[in-house]
């Protein structure tokens, strides 16, 4: 699909099963979350990026 494929591909949220549109991805360390899942954290919690989906989703 050339330069821009894999940008558009649809990707799954690792926690609610849920598909991810483009602007939606919030990247895990092994998965992706979506939008409305990473709204349900913590507002102080700020290593998303450096956690698990395991750790998540305890």
């Amino acid at each position: 699909m050339g330069l821009f494929g894999k940008l558009f591909e649809k990707k799954e949220c690792a926690i609610c099963g849920g598909e991810i549109g483009l602007l939606g991805n919030r990247k895990l360390e092994d998965g992706n979350m979506c939008k409305a899942c990473a709204s349900k954290l913590s507002p102080w919690f700020d290593e998303r990026r450096h956690s698990t989906v395991e750790q998540i989703e305890s």
